[in-house]
């Protein structure tokens, strides 16, 4: 579609644009489209894109997903069986800038050596070098996080990996990535779990058990260890200051063909009045992650065919029905305000966050708390906590309990992407297993859900300098 015909479509429905920027495109190219969006686009309209679309989508992600590495360094990557050209074609360009160009942006900073890694920071890099072209048009202060021009950095829900390594590299090369972008986006649709997705005595019945179990395993009250990987994406939002968007989501009925009754049947419980209630607990599941969930963006926002072995996406089936159970379930929360988080999920302040259980991200099934243990130099715990009636006057406590024996550790402690706190820690006498408050850190109290980053920046350098038991969480009143 042309460019000139998105832009008309923005400016006729008065809706803001969402643009993916050709992987191949050339400076020059990102150039003209840049001036043509400043001279074309309503005003009053913001201006999101990506950098192309999807290029975590290569058969290495896939891999990495299940526990195989991905360390290849040769000049072209071509020849291995890729999923998307533009992710075949973002692969080889990180792995030709390192190994053939000597290395221009950086993406091997910390010599890694893994193409994998190379390749999911160049995404970050494309997409700050296309916003740093559209400043050259749209200034400085027109491309940004919460500027007209707003930068999207996309990876895929499933695994935080992609997006962590973009925003870490970002922020290590250059600077801190609220600079650069409005956000980040993944594709949090919910499906059905593989044990139903395959059954061919598939029924409606069983449809909405398998979407009931995909909604849940994605909401905060699901927890937030590592089988919950969108929470992991949300506390990175906080954590760099951005929004948590989704680029698409929705229902996904994708799976095998087990025959037309089996494909009748996903159809049918796409227009079953019943999906209703699930869009609309879908939906209220990703605002209830708090004030960093931007919009989610419905896959798709139209008719679309009711027999298809890759999902039925429409929010209609028939565009001159426009009143179907989907559009009404999105209907239903689109004009109601944001929902609360439960406190059943993300505890109110105050309380006591214990490091093994209540770790974003943290192994699962719980062992011994190796990980809690064993915090090393550099590492980062997150860990959310909610605040719903702050004052001005109210501060917020956090004081971490470790043992280590080594002298003059410093322990640091961020509160959401503001400045973090450097807080002496005492040797315990009883060394590891020794139980001594470190100093508190003291912030302005939080409104909402927030996030508390814990980092190693002792002068050790020792893969163990603390055994982390818990985090005090409490206000103070001046």
């Amino acid at each position: 579609m042309p460019w000139e015909v998105c832009i008309a479509l923005a400016n006729v429905s008065g809706k803001d644009l969402w643009l993916n920027i050709p992987a191949h495109a050339t400076d020059d190219y990102i150039l003209q489209l840049a001036t043509l969006l400043l001279a074309s686009v309503d005003p009053s309209l913001f201006i999101y894109y990506e950098y192309s679309n999807e290029v975590w989508n290569w058969v290495g992600f896939f891999l990495s997903l299940r526990g195989f590495p991905f360390f290849p360094s040769h000049a072209s990557l071509s020849t291995s069986p890729q999923e998307f050209e533009q992710a075949d074609y973002n692969l080889n360009e990180a792995n030709r800038s390192v190994v053939q160009d000597g290395d221009p942006n950086l993406l091997n900073y910390d010599h890694c050596n893994n193409a994998g890694y190379w390749a999911w920071r160049r995404t970050a890099f494309m997409c700050k070098h296309v916003a740093d072209i559209f400043k050259t048009v749209f200034g400085d202060d027109g491309v940004g996080s919460g500027k007209r021009v707003r930068p999207i950095l996309s990876g895929q829900v499933s695994s935080p990996e992609p997006i962590r390594q973009g925003l870490v590299y970002t922020e290590t090369v250059w600077g801190p990535p609220s600079r650069f972008f409005h956000a980040i986006a993944g594709a949090p649709y919910f499906g059905l779990p593989a044990k139903i997705n395959n059954d061919p005595n598939l029924t409606v019945e069983g449809v909405f058990e398998g979407f009931d179990q995909s909604i849940a395993a994605q909401s905060v009250t699901a927890g937030v260890d590592v089988r919950n990987p969108l929470a992991v994406h949300v506390a990175l939002a906080y954590h760099y200051g951005l929004q948590m968007r989704a680029y698409e989501g929705g229902p996904d009925t994708a799976g095998p063909n087990l025959g037309p009754a089996y494909l009748k049947v996903k159809g049918d419980a796409s227009v079953d009045p019943r999906i209703q209630a699930r869009v609309e607990t879908y939906l209220t599941s990703w605002y209830q992650y708090g004030a960093a969930m931007g919009p989610l963006n419905y896959f798709v926002a139209g008719a679309t065919p009711l027999i298809d072995q890759w999902g039925v996406y429409g929010i209609l089936f028939d565009m001159r029905v426009q009143d179907g159970p989907k559009a009404r379930g999105v209907d239903a929360i689109r004009v109601l305000p944001r929902p609360s988080t439960p406190t059943s999920a993300i505890p109110q302040v105050p309380f006591t966050a214990n490091c093994t259980r209540d770790r974003v991200g943290a192994p699962f099934p719980v062992q011994p708390p190796y990980y809690c243990a064993y915090f090393g130099a550099n590492e980062t715990f997150d860990f959310f906590l909610q605040h719903t009636d702050a004052t001005p006057s109210q501060k917020l406590s956090v004081v971490v309990r470790v043992g280590t024996p080594w002298k003059n550790a410093t322990l640091g402690v961020q509160l959401n992407d503001g400045q973090e706190a450097l807080v002496a820690c005492p040797t315990s006498p009883a060394g590891w297993t020794g139980t001594v408050p470190c100093e508190a850190a003291v912030f302005d109290a939080p409104q909402g859900v927030a996030l508390v980053s814990l980092r190693s920046i002792g002068a050790y350098s020792a893969y163990r300098t603390y055994n982390i038991f818990d985090i005090i969480f409490s206000l103070l009143n001046e």
